[in-house]
């Protein structure tokens, strides 16, 4: 069961599944941008941070999601762990597609 807009369930990705949360997984891997309860992309490429951006759209309302600078980020604690404990279990990457995914992230 997947998060839809607005909802409170702590279920946002199938980092080990889907290649496109795989691919958003290495972004943020490489990057690590998240303090206290946010987390998000720090990057100057406009692409990159729009890739994000469209990640984010699917979990989140607009005006949930926040832009400073190079900074995109969203206020969440759920998707902050669920970010974290994938990072932490890296060695369950092992379909070939979505281990193609993460690394160009």
């Amino acid at each position: 069961m997947g998060n839809t807009v607005g909802s409170t369930s702590t279920n946002f990705c199938n980092f080990f599944l889907n290649d496109k949360d795989a691919y958003i997984l290495g972004l943020w891997c490489a990057d690590s941008y998240w303090w206290s309860s946010s987390i998000g992309l720090s990057n100057i490429d406009p692409d990159l941070i729009n890739r994000f951006r469209e990640f984010f759209r699917k979990h989140f309302l607009e005006n949930r999601i926040k832009f400073n600078r190079n900074h995109l980020f969203v206020n969440s604690r759920p998707l902050l762990r669920e970010f974290v404990a994938a990072k932490n279990s890296l060695e369950k990457l092992k379909k070939n597609n979505i281990i193609k995914a993460y690394f160009p992230g």
